[in-house]
């Protein structure tokens, strides 16, 4: 099913497809709150959730698709035979994270880390234990 784009895009909605397509590891909630000024969390969520749904915003970054499949292509081509395997990684992730995220597949990476502490305590002795109510 084709998406057809009746309007142009506003001077706000192209500003949202720039910084998608030019900061690829921010958020479409990020793009918002760099675009519209005063934006709390809350509403750039919103607004970011319906722009992504816009007929013809969706048609802008499809426009983007071919630069960057061929973006995708040339990394995994120019660093397939690369030594330096931490570079090849990161151009090939960074690639395929804007192509999902003009695709609308990309999710929100979150690291967490846990630390467990573990603590005995002995309660079966009472030798050390005092009665000041005694003494």
């Amino acid at each position: 099913m084709a998406i057809t784009n009746n309007k142009p895009l506003t001077p706000k909605q192209s500003a949202f497809v720039q910084h998608i397509v030019n900061h690829p590891k921010d958020s479409a909630t990020q793009a918002v709150k760099a675009v519209y000024s005063d934006t709390t969390d809350a509403t750039a969520r919103n607004i970011a959730s319906t722009n992504l749904t816009k007929p013809n915003i969706i048609t802008e970054l499809a426009k983007y698709n071919n630069l960057v499949e061929n973006t995708l292509i040339n990394t995994i081509n120019d660093y397939k035979d690369s030594d330096k395997l931490g570079e090849r990684a990161l151009a090939t992730e960074t690639s395929k994270w804007v192509h999902d995220k003009i695709h609308g597949k990309a999710v929100q990476q979150i690291q967490s880390t846990s630390k467990v502490l573990v603590m005995s305590i002995d309660l079966t002795s009472s030798d050390d234990i005092t009665d000041s109510s005694t003494t």
